[in-house]
């Protein structure tokens, strides 16, 4: 299956529209429709969080200081999303210890990613996946770019 988050925000499930994103302007944040639900995406301290209502369900963290890898924890699993290769800026998705998918950007321009998968995951956790890894990139690029300015990230 393939997941997109689609230009314009939209986010699409194998071609067909499931729903959108508004994101908060200079914010880790953003309020996500899923087939017809609404879901609060955000950061808090140093983990990521997608919350309906005011309950948490969705949760992604480093294990480690050090590490590039999230963990992401959902009520129908735990996966683990880490660096495909060493030089490699696409991510593999692990349910189990198991390869069930890949990230990957839609454009080689812009931050939209995509996830194709292997095994069926529910919509939800499709999408916070998709956020997790457009969060990542973000961070990525700004680091890179404070590293080729000399100064911070705007």
């Amino acid at each position: 299956m393939r997941w997109e988050w689609g230009k314009g925000d939209v986010l699409l499930a194998d071609g067909q529209v499931m729903g959108g994103v508004r994101k908060a302007l200079l914010r880790t944040r953003a309020e996500v429709e899923v087939d017809g639900q609404v879901w609060a995406f955000r950061a808090e301290g140093r983990e990521l969080r997608g919350f309906q209502g005011d309950t948490p369900l969705l949760r992604a963290h480093r294990p480690t200081f050090f590490s590039a890898t999230q963990e992401i924890t959902t009520p129908t699993g735990i996966y683990r999303l880490e660096r495909a290769g060493w030089l490699s800026s696409r991510l593999r998705l692990l349910r189990d210890g198991v390869p069930v998918g890949e990230v990957g950007k839609a454009s080689s321009w812009g931050n939209r990613p995509v996830l194709e998968t292997t095994q069926d995951l529910p919509a939800e956790d499709a999408v916070f996946v998709l956020w997790v890894a457009h969060v990542l990139r973000s961070r990525d690029d700004g680091g890179a770019s404070a590293a080729t300015t000399g100064g911070a990230a705007t």
